[in-house]
């Protein structure tokens, strides 16, 4: 058995809105012909969750992956990648405009600073003639 109480709100979930495991599946694994059947282990606890998959289905839910919290969430993300990309998918799911901004601050900035230097060097250059 793998994570019942994900399987279980995963389930919760599903019903509230009227939705068959197999068009649940067709969304979280649309290139498996086994949809109703992955949704049926992942909602029994008899499949782990990857966590792509995991994103899929707090997306589908509007959920944060907090939220659903499954149990094999942080095992999963050290085996296929890094903490740090780990940490910065999840704040990008739960807050895109915030991570938006500061990338968009961060595009900024490096930009006067490229402004700056290229103003320098063309200094220098017409000094030199």
């Amino acid at each position: 058995m793998f994570d019942k109480k994900f399987g279980l709100k995963i389930k919760a979930l599903r019903e509230n809105i009227s939705l068959t495991q197999g068009e649940l599946g067709k969304f979280v694994f649309p290139e498996s012909e086994n949809h109703q059947s992955m949704i049926w282990k992942i909602e029994n606890g008899e499949r782990k969750t990857t966590f792509e998959e995991a994103i899929k289905l707090a997306d589908f839910f509007n959920q944060k992956i907090e939220d659903l919290n499954p149990s094999n969430i942080l095992q999963i993300k050290r085996n296929q990648e890094d903490e740090l990309f780990w940490k910065i998918k999840v704040i990008f799911r739960n807050n895109r405009e915030g991570v938006k901004n500061i990338f968009k601050n961060i595009i900024e900035e490096f930009y006067k600073f490229y402004q700056k230097d290229m103003r320098k060097k063309e200094k220098k250059t017409i000094g030199r003639k």
